[in-house]
């Protein structure tokens, strides 16, 4: 049993038996480390374990068992969607017509194309414009 076997059985299946196993006293669980691992779940869980702390004054958790079942109490399961870093999405070019059959005339490719007409707007965006 691991600590992560622990904090899944505080925040999503809610067992209250798990001090039970024979493994409860093999693995390494401070309550102290508990807490610290629980309160990293998710930011309603660091709210209810800081303010259950802070209003207490006292540390309640003397054993890693009081500690196990005081999470398991009042922990909430998180049950909200994971969100990923995305890749930025890069801007599609609008190919010119008239680009389009002068590049073909020339033989360029379809990459040859789209940085001549990169190559075009950034020139385009350069100039001073007339007013």
């Amino acid at each position: 049993m691991t600590i992560f076997d622990i904090v899944n059985d505080i925040c999503n299946t809610k067992t209250h038996r798990l001090d039970a196993d024979k493994t409860w006293d093999d693995s390494p669980v401070s309550p102290y480390m508990l807490q610290r691992w629980v309160s990293m779940t998710s930011p309603i869980n660091s709210f209810l374990i800081n303010e259950y702390a802070n209003r207490l004054g006292t540390d309640a958790t003397q054993s890693d068992k009081a500690c196990y079942h005081l999470l398991s109490s009042f922990c909430q399961p998180s049950r909200r969607k994971i969100r990923y870093l995305k890749r930025a999405k890069t801007e599609q070019i609008q190919p010119n017509e008239a680009l389009e059959k002068e590049a073909k005339s020339l033989g360029l490719s379809k990459r040859d194309r789209m940085l001549y007409d990169r190559i075009l707007k950034s020139f385009e965006s350069l100039s001073p414009k007339d007013k």
